[in-house]
């Protein structure tokens, strides 16, 4: 799909510099240190089974249980989705074995994001995002949104706009040392 065709502001996807902390049951919210909102209670993240962008693995989210998983819906033609992919790559690297990012492409050609994948040399899971997919997570409508997943598979906070690999440390730091 293009992005013209979609009828949002680019300026709206681009700049909203927005964290929301994810509540099923309108619990009691507190405000930390760094001025973000936790909840009292998490809810489950959506499971899915995907195949990555090539075809040729599974990318499961219930195969991370025990791990935090950084959730990343991106396009290809986003620049603060591009930007924010090295940050990412850096984050997966640093805690290997204790938390994983899966990419989830939306809004972009297969090409263009196995050309981006391939060329930029992502070093993490990738998989095409599905309306279905993006319903099950509350109907992804701004890009980038992240989904920070604890080790137990509840989603601990939406992050809505492009964070520095240093703004993304500080998040999940507690959910690391859980």
């Amino acid at each position: 799909m293009r992005f013209q065709s979609m009828g949002i502001p680019l300026l709206l996807i681009s700049f909203i510099p927005t964290l929301s902390w994810a509540d099923d049951n309108q619990s009691t919210a507190s405000a930390s240190p760094a001025g973000l909102q936790e909840i009292d209670a998490r809810i489950n993240a959506p499971v899915f089974i995907e195949n990555d962008i090539f075809g040729k693995a599974a990318v499961t989210l219930n195969s991370y249980r025990g791990e935090v998983v950084v959730l990343n819906f991106w396009a290809t033609w986003c620049p603060p989705c591009r930007a924010e992919i090295p940050a990412l790559e850096s984050l997966q690297a640093s805690h290997k074995g204790k938390m994983m990012v899966i990419g989830v492409s939306v809004y972009s050609s297969n090409r263009d994001t196995e050309q981006f994948y391939s060329e930029d040399k992502v070093n993490y899971p990738m998989i095409y995002g599905s309306y279905e997919l993006m319903a099950k997570y509350g109907r992804v409508e701004t890009i980038p949104t992240t989904f920070l997943i604890d080790k137990k598979g509840r989603i601990a906070a939406t992050i809505i706009g492009s964070r520095s690999a240093g703004q993304y440390e500080e998040m999940l730091k507690p959910l690391l040392s859980e």
